[in-house]
Parts: structure tokens; sequence; C-alpha cells
């Protein structure tokens, strides 16, 4: 009879943890990812256009993003987004690649000074985002001019030799015909950047971030306008 009894009293402790199981499941530990509070953001780099080029550069904490979005509306068929680091040739990272609309938040770590490499034809927009709460300073230039140009037809100008960072700073007029930017080595038969490639008024900012002496090819059949200018660091 004992053995019985202890039996019974066995089944029912099972019976009970079982309950005790199913009726209150386990919680995440407390001290895991969940009690980890997320990123405050700070928005450190904006940009839109229709253009090709690179942004302006910014600083980030480790943790950082990029929210972007694109849509043709008749004007192209592609964009793309490279994220580059000032003085190395090689991509960072492809946080797009879309024929047509598009959007998406890329997240990004790795603290450091970059820059954003947009691809494309098409009219985009796009913010960078980083914890506020290890805010880095971010870089600031006072811009020269070097050099201007403006016309209405096909034109390759030699710029006088750059300090990295410079920019192209660019507008159309008319809102008729083309116009297209390419960046060449001095005497080079290459482009080493498109700068712009676009059809009616616009305007844009493309920055470079190596050094030399370099050539503009410039086609056009609407009325342009256009500045280089020289970065010093602030």
């Amino acid at each position: 009879v004992l053995r019985k009894v202890l039996a019974w009293i066995a089944i029912l402790a099972i019976v009970a943890l079982l309950a005790a199981v199913i009726l209150h499941p386990a919680r995440a530990n407390s001290s895991g990812s969940a009690g980890v509070a997320p990123p405050h953001w700070q928005t450190v780099a904006t940009a839109s256009g229709v253009a090709t080029g690179a942004i302006a550069p910014f600083a980030t904490a480790s943790h950082w993003r990029v929210i972007w979005s694109t849509d043709p509306r008749g004007k192209g068929t592609n964009f793309g987004i490279l994220v580059m680091q000032p003085g190395n040739p090689n991509p960072y990272d492809t946080i797009a690649n879309v024929d047509g609309a598009g959007h998406g938040t890329a997240a990004e770590n790795g603290k450091g000074t970059f820059y954003l490499d947009v691809q494309g034809s098409e009219p985009y927009h796009l913010q960078v985002q980083t914890d506020a709460s290890t805010l880095p300073r971010q870089p600031h230039y006072t811009w020269q001019n070097v050099y201007d140009a403006s016309g209405v037809a096909a034109a390759r100008d030699q710029l006088p030799a750059l300090r990295a960072p410079w920019r192209i700073v660019w507008s159309t007029s008319s809102g008729q015909g083309s116009f297209a930017i390419s960046v060449l080595r001095s005497n080079g038969q290459l482009p080493v950047d498109y700068v712009a490639n676009i059809s009616g008024k616009a305007s844009g900012t493309a920055y470079e971030y190596t050094s030399g002496s370099y050539e503009l090819d410039i086609a056009a059949t609407e009325g342009y306008a256009i500045t280089v200018q020289e970065g010093s660091a602030r």
C-alpha cells in the first residue's frame, strides 16, 4: 500500500510540474539582449537628387544605419549605394542595388569616417543615422573655388592640381536637352568617375576623395554651370 501511495504522489508531482510549465512558460533572462536599450538615432548626413556621385563625408559611432528610397518616375531604372572610406578605393559595403522603385534600411557596424557613393540616374533620398549616445565630431570643411565653367556645348577642360577632398557643384538651367560630366585623370582616356548623366533641369554636388590632376569631360545640349571647389578641414 505504501508503495502505491508513493507512486501516486510521484505521478501527481509530475502532473503539477507539467501544468506549471504549460501555464507559466519561462521568461527571457532580463540580463540578456532584452535588457539592452535600443540606440537613440541621430541623423548625421542626408542626400537627395537624380544623379550619380559621392556625398559629403560623415563620422559614425560603432552602430549606424542608412535609410534610403528611390522612385524612377520615368528618369531611370537603376540605383545603387556603396559605402566607402576616404583614401580606400575598395567598397566597405554595398547596401542597395535595385532596378525601379525601392526602399530599405541598412544596418552598419564600424566606427569611423565614411561616405556614400550613389550610382544611378533616378530620383533618390537617403539619410545616415548613428548612435547619439556616442556621437563623434563631424567633418567640417571650408570650400574654395578653383574652377568655374558655363556653356551650352561639349567641352573638355583641364583642372588645377587638386588636394582631396574636392567637389563639383553643377546645375542645368533650360529644362531641355541632356547633360553629363565625366572625371578623367589628366591625359587619361577612361573616366575615373561619372558625376552626372541627366536630362532636364537639375542640380547636384559630387565629392571626390583622391588628390591629383584631372580633366572634366562635359557633354551638354542645354545650358549648364559648374564650379569645382577644394576643401580645407576646420
